[in-house]
């Protein structure tokens, strides 16, 4: 209790310190602890998170979810896990060899909002945390393993490729025929470089 009570004082004071008016969160496991950590903030203490869990609010399964705060009003928020049919990847890497990589939804759901934050201006907001970099391994393999390691390093690279490609899909999605500013927020495991980002971005004059 003594632990908790000091980190969520710190999260509230970190809050007032950015002083941001809309804010991204990971790895929320429970909506309560959120609230609370809020609650510590004077900026934040009277704005109910939308928080995103994997099923049901408390999230028993302890699958982490993202979350978001806003001093602005949100309009509306979803859940997204599945991915855009413009995103499921089939590829010809090789004449006459195409390749499908069967992985058509988020490990982490990305939350979707729209926020009025005037009353002429409305914004989409994204909130990510696609996959890490860790290893995916599978039944009977090992870290000890050094061939093991690199086949489960493949695998992540895989979906985070896959989830970045699909995450650029969504933004399009909101981008194409519109005004409307889009951000993305979150934690897209990767350098800003790195190739996953940079599909996230867009090449240099489709930012």
């Amino acid at each position: 209790a003594e632990e908790f009570a000091e980190k969520t004082a710190w999260i509230g004071a970190q809050l007032d310190r950015m002083a941001a008016d809309i804010v991204g969160f990971q790895e929320v496991f429970h909506k309560d602890a959120l609230t609370a950590a809020l609650a510590q903030s004077v900026r934040f203490k009277e704005v109910e998170p939308i928080v995103l869990a994997s099923n049901e609010e408390e999230n028993p399964a302890k699958t982490p979810a993202v979350a978001l705060a806003s001093r602005f009003p949100v309009l509306e928020a979803e859940s997204i896990s599945a991915f855009p049919g413009s995103a499921i990847i089939l590829l010809e890497v090789e004449e006459g060899a195409p390749l499908f990589v069967p992985v058509a939804s988020f490990s982490r759901p990305v939350l979707k909002a729209r926020v009025a934050v005037s009353e002429e201006i409305e914004i989409v907001i994204f909130v990510a945390h696609l996959k890490s970099k860790r290893p995916t391994y599978y039944e009977g393999e090992s870290a000890a393993n050094p061939l093991d390691r690199t086949l489960g390093s493949a695998r992540s690279l895989v979906r985070s490729a896959a989830e970045a490609a699909a995450l650029r899909a969504l933004i399009l999605d909101e981008i194409a025929d519109t005004r409307t500013p889009v951000i993305v927020l979150g934690d897209v495991n990767d350098a800003t470089l790195a190739v996953t980002t940079q599909m996230i971005a867009g090449e240099k004059q489709y930012y």
